[in-house]
């Protein structure tokens, strides 16, 4: 999270509060969690030079820091924003079947339509 937030804010002061704003990783989600953790935290303190970033662009603290919005911070909205994306993601997409069915066994895979691998030893049935 330190790294997104170091990046994020450079980015926007170079190219605009819309350019630090977008940022895709496609990365096993153990990967980060276990293995790039430390590596992220080090890339962040090299970026930020080991100092806190106090410039960030003033619009984006004025619309996301302290904006509202029908009487609610701004953050919050995009936290509901965020929950119903997530929520319709996992609940109606293939891709949150999978997300279900990761670290279940094979019953509970199949249960919920998703075929796990074939097995190196055994034949596929599939």
């Amino acid at each position: 999270m330190s790294l997104a937030g170091v990046a994020g804010v450079m980015v926007m002061n170079q190219f605009g509060i819309p350019a630090g704003l977008i940022a895709m990783f496609n990365t096993s989600p153990l990967v980060i969690t276990l293995g790039m953790l430390s590596v992220a935290q080090a890339v962040a303190l090299i970026l930020s030079g080991g100092v806190p970033i106090y410039d960030v662009p003033a619009p984006y603290i004025d619309t996301v820091g302290y904006g509202t919005w029908l009487g609610l911070p701004v953050m919050v909205w995009i936290a509901v924003a965020l929950t119903l994306f997530i929520g319709v993601l996992l609940k109606y997409t293939l891709f949150g079947r999978y997300v279900y069915a990761m670290c279940s066994n094979v019953s509970a895979a199949s249960k919920v339509s998703v075929r796990p691998a074939p097995s190196v030893n055994s034949p596929s049935s599939y």
